[in-house]
């Protein structure tokens, strides 16, 4: 079940003794606080059993940081999965950048590592992501889908359910660098696409994915408030209780992960703005009138929201929004939200759907006229799918299609790499934002 989490990962810092004051003192700072997220910390092996002890398990879990790919024998100096679970702890890091680099981590090595640690009942938090250069290259996605198919890949539905997936862009981890909120989202959206072509959007939805790149106090806010980043692993601020909460406390009760349980079916929808009200008179008096229980002459209920939907032939369980306290807050109870925009008198509704992502180039001078000249191709053989051409320094993008499943998308991809072999290789699917008009029949 899809959850949101704020994991620290210790690494190889603290004694015994320096480790147990800080989980106490953690401890204490959530001894009277109603979270909206689960807490967990990852210790050093000798300390797990202590901290579990010390500590109200109920609030925080404890995780390893490792554990060997062996059921048991003579292998000197491991620590097996079974070890772990003894200790307390109900989670595994595995699959860290560190672990892969200065270690040498194979896909094989990780897949049995996981298939252990599941069979002992502890939870992985798997670790996936690119260093710089791949980063640099245009081949973030490549990368990450190829460590989740190498070490995942190979699980049931139902054990896959049981993972936890981090996301960490080595070339943030301890350096101060972050990705943008919006690079998290992007390749988390990502993440969750090929999680769908594998086993399906449920089992897609399903999945938390935490962001482990240099997240603070600072910027945590943002990050959470995306809706395709379910919490961070969290390196040197879980270290100091004093920079750990308030990555804690970023998850507010009206973020967008602690309301995906307030609403309709399995999703909710929310009006949403991210603007300077006073800059956008027409979206202040849509405010008013949503708060009055009415919407260009309509009155604002659950089954008129969705009734707009069902027109443009979308389901409940398909609608994911995004955030807005400060309107949630004024709207209330009164109704299940509406995440808005509005552009000359149109208002539209905002939903989650899928385009097939054609073209990333990583030259800024060449990939342009590129970009422009594969949407040309693709309009003379597609004219009635739409097509979009971005620019996200340093790459230009060519995108393809509003489509409300990942089904759609995919059928999409098949077809221009049918049409457009050359560009097989570059092609994958992402899961954006997509505009709906509601007041238009």
């Amino acid at each position: 079940m899809r959850k949101n989490i704020v994991a620290g990962n210790w690494k190889m810092n603290t004694t015994l003794a320096e480790g147990l004051a800080l989980a106490k003192g953690l401890n204490e700072a959530l001894k009277d606080k109603t979270t909206n997220c689960d807490v967990i910390i990852g210790t050093p092996f000798t300390h797990l059993a202590s901290v579990a002890a010390a500590i109200d398990t109920n609030k925080i879990g404890v995780a390893a940081e490792n554990c060997a790919d062996k059921e048991k024998g003579a292998f000197t100096g491991e620590v097996s999965a079974a070890m772990v679970a003894s200790t307390g702890a109900k989670y595994v890091i595995l699959g860290h950048s560190e672990r892969r680099a200065y270690y040498h981590e194979t896909p094989e090595i990780l897949k049995t590592k996981v298939e252990l640690a599941l069979a002992n009942g502890l939870t992985p938090i798997f670790c996936i992501g690119e260093v710089l250069a791949e980063r640099e290259a245009g081949k973030h996605f490549e990368v990450v889908d190829a460590q989740i198919e190498g070490s995942l890949f190979n699980l049931s539905a139902e054990d896959f359910g049981k993972i936890i997936l981090a996301y960490e862009p080595v070339w943030a981890i301890g350096t101060g660098k972050t990705a943008t909120a919006d690079q998290a989202e992007e390749i988390h959206a990502h993440i969750r696409a090929t999680l769908a072509a594998k086993y399906g959007n449920e089992v897609a939805e399903n999945c938390t994915i935490l962001y482990g790149g240099s997240c603070n106090g600072g910027n945590a806010k943002e990050l959470f408030a995306k809706p395709n980043v379910d919490g961070g692993l969290i390196g040197g601020a879980s270290l100091a209780v004093e920079k750990f909460m308030p990555i804690i406390e970023a998850f507010d009760r009206y973020s967008t992960q602690s309301r995906r349980e307030c609403a309709v079916g399995a999703h909710s929808l929310y009006l949403n703005t991210d603007s300077d009200m006073k800059k956008f008179p027409c979206i202040c008096f849509l405010f008013c009138l949503c708060c009055s229980g009415v919407l260009w002459g309509q009155t604002v209920t659950r089954s008129t929201i969705f009734d707009a939907l069902s027109r443009q032939g979308v389901g409940e369980g398909e609608v994911i929004v995004h955030q807005s306290a400060a309107i949630e807050r004024m709207i209330g109870e009164r109704m299940a939200g509406v995440n808005v925009e509005t552009t000359d008198s149109v208002v539209y509704l905002k939903i989650q759907g899928y385009r097939t992502q054609v073209f990333s180039g990583n030259n800024q001078r060449a990939s342009k006229d590129e970009a422009f000249s594969k949407e040309k191709e693709i309009k003379e053989l597609f004219p009635d799918v739409p097509t979009y051409v971005s620019y996200n320094a340093p790459f230009w993008k060519l995108r393809v299609g509003d489509f409300r499943s990942h089904e759609e998308a995919y059928h999409m991809m098949r077809q221009l790499m049918a049409a457009f072999p050359k560009y097989g290789k570059e092609m994958y699917i992402v899961r954006e934002e997509i505009k709906i008009p509601l007041n238009e029949e």
